[in-house]
């Protein structure tokens, strides 16, 4: 029997859409963490660089653990870009369980330095400053995708 080169063709991308469907329907969905803000500690300046602790409460809401590689994470205040930074070796997150876990983080001090200057000058000073902390996590399971977080809040003034 010859096949033809159409009929091969549509041969392979059938079997190829078939194991794609296959993966998608084994591949465990996850959903995102929460991701809590608890502490922020400030560390040693380097040059223009203030370095800074951040204490964060992860908890899992799977029901499956989440072994983290690694993430890069960004947090911001009244919508400048403050704090940003990546870590690695993260412990693992069981599943229906929160762990504690502190990461470092930098900011520029020209940034730090812009957002205060605009601290001081608004004369609509607020009762609360608003922040967003975003990250982006990466797994070690290879089927899972990495998953992004956005957590926001505000922080009380007075």
């Amino acid at each position: 029997m010859y096949l033809t080169p159409s009929i091969f063709t549509k041969w392979f991308f059938y079997g190829l859409l078939s194991l794609l469907t296959a993966c998608a329907t084994i591949m465990p969905s996850a959903k995102p963490p929460q991701i809590n803000l608890l502490n922020i500690k400030p560390l040693t300046a380097e040059g223009l660089e203030q370095r800074f602790a951040l204490t964060l409460k992860v908890s899992n809401p799977n029901d499956h653990s989440l072994a983290i590689k690694g993430m890069s994470y960004a947090l911001r205040v009244e919508g400048f870009n403050l704090v940003s930074g990546v870590a690695s070796g993260l412990p693992e997150i069981p599943a229906y369980d929160t762990k504690v876990v502190e990461i470092e983080a930098a900011t520029n001090l020209i940034n730090g330095m812009r957002f205060l200057q605009q601290l001081v000058t608004n004369q609509n000073l607020k009762d609360s400053l608003s922040y967003s902390l975003e990250a982006d996590i990466d797994l070690e399971n290879l089927l899972m995708p990495s998953i992004s977080v956005v957590h926001e809040g505000k922080v009380p003034l007075r």
